[in-house]
């Protein structure tokens, strides 16, 4: 929504949105309307676009190593893209996966 500028009018912009979505929209429509348009390497932005670059499929098609794998791009998507660094996204797989165990969610 906003550049990556690191500067306080962005960061009160930030702000306002927030407090503008949280006003106005459910907590899935935020995280919908965020994994429509995060950047995931490969110059592909969202969630649906980087499993058809990166796997060739929908995102509803993943298993959940893949998706695990996907999930591992939200926090660096270049270091940790497949196509560029494997074992570097295999690794970041692994610690989504660690994760969620760890969480309960597995």
């Amino acid at each position: 929504f906003l550049t990556n500028e690191r500067t306080l009018e962005r960061k009160v912009k930030e702000a306002f949105l927030s407090l503008w979505l949280e006003a106005n929209l459910s907590k899935k429509e935020i995280l919908q309307l965020y994994l429509d348009r995060v950047y995931m390497g490969g110059g592909t932005f969202g969630i649906e676009a980087a499993a058809d670059f990166y796997f060739g499929k929908s995102v509803k098609d993943l298993n959940l190593a893949e998706a695990a794998m996907l999930a591992g791009l939200f926090k660096a998507p270049t270091k940790y893209a497949p196509h560029i660094n494997l074992p570097a996204a295999r690794a970041r797989a692994n610690v989504v996966l660690s994760n969620l165990v760890e969480a309960g969610f597995m």
